[in-house]
């Protein structure tokens, strides 16, 4: 049975960063969460606050140029930054699968697609290969393509978006995976077919308790799909809360500087406030609370050290100066 109160991955303190020429980028800088069996996370922020790097640390693929230089990332009770090259790709893809953005660059365009499906499960599985195609129908049948003992002869280029999509997730699950990441995995589609694999997620979630990181600029998809939220700036995790205490009590300024930028059925014609400046470079970023310069609450202590973890309450935690004690404040 599923235990939605145990942690399948807990991610302590990570640090992951990037060396450019004399700068270094620190693109992932001291962050820490968890998730639980069968919950959906989700993880939101503005392009370059690191959460595709957050994501890809977990699974010890960090682009060329990039290092994950401290923390700790617990899976199911091991440290996978202990695992060698050689035990992490029996996690990749088999414990541990992730979803990327754009399915076209994702798929192999020389490949046909039981060919693609079918790999993981040569890989990790110990299916033969006549199994493994019938496996692969049903795995495509399982993400609801029609057709699917015909689809797996097409090649990616001959499939629209909506379904390479279907595609790259049926690869995701194919050795049924503990946790999933999805990196934005429905940016490049229309609204519709958004809809149509947000629900097949939670499908998925439901028939295997699955556990997800949803990694979104879409707050609408977050309200719709997510148990909690963690959002992220400028490389750091900014507030953390259950999905509907964030909307109605957000605690961190740039959180709702985000809810006060998504546009409100029923509330009349009305501008909708934006943040002001831009996201920091992360080669440069201000001493103290990185969102300082562009924040309307800013205290002198915010220009000098960087916010500690308070907790609000009921899971509820927060890295801001306006809800640190006043001893702290004083120190």
């Amino acid at each position: 049975m599923m235990n939605k109160n145990k942690s399948i991955l807990e991610v302590k303190n990570l640090r992951t960063y990037f060396a450019d020429g004399t700068d270094t980028i620190r693109a992932v800088n001291d962050v820490s969460f968890n998730v639980r069996q069968g919950e959906i996370l989700g993880i939101v922020g503005e392009s370059g606050s690191g959460k595709s790097v957050t994501c890809l640390s977990i699974l010890r693929l960090v682009p060329r140029g990039g290092q994950i230089v401290g923390g700790e990332i617990i899976f199911d009770n091991e440290d996978l930054l202990k695992k060698s090259n050689r035990e992490m790709r029996m996690y990749r893809g088999r414990r541990i699968s992730m979803i990327l953005q754009n399915p076209m660059t994702s798929l192999n365009p020389v490949f046909k697609i039981g060919n693609q499906v079918s790999e993981p499960l040569l890989l990790h599985g110990s299916w033969n290969r006549h199994d493994v195609l019938e496996k692969a129908i049903a795995l495509l049948q399982a993400v609801k393509i029609p057709s699917p003992s015909m689809q797996i002869a097409q090649y990616p280029h001959q499939l629209s978006g909506g379904m390479r999509q279907r595609v790259v997730t049926s690869i995701a699950i194919g050795c049924a995976p503990d946790l999933l990441i999805a990196d934005e995995s429905t940016t490049a589609l229309d609204v519709t077919i958004q809809a149509q694999v947000l629900q097949l997620l939670k499908d998925i979630r439901e028939e295997r308790g699955l556990s997800i990181i949803l990694v979104t600029h879409n707050l609408g998809i977050v309200a719709g799909m997510c148990d909690r939220v963690a959002v992220m700036y400028a490389g750091q995790l900014l507030e953390i809360a259950w999905t509907k205490e964030l909307f109605s009590h957000p605690s961190h300024p740039y959180t709702k500087g985000l809810l006060r930028s998504v546009p409100r059925l029923g509330k009349g014609r009305r501008r909708l406030k934006s943040i002001s400046g831009q996201p920091p470079d992360l080669a440069h970023v201000p001493s103290g609370c990185p969102f300082w310069p562009r924040c309307e609450e800013t205290l002198e202590v915010c220009k000098v050290d960087c916010p500690p973890v308070t907790n609000m309450g009921s899971q509820h935690d927060v890295r801001c100066w306006l809800h640190t004690s006043g001893d702290l404040l004083k120190k």
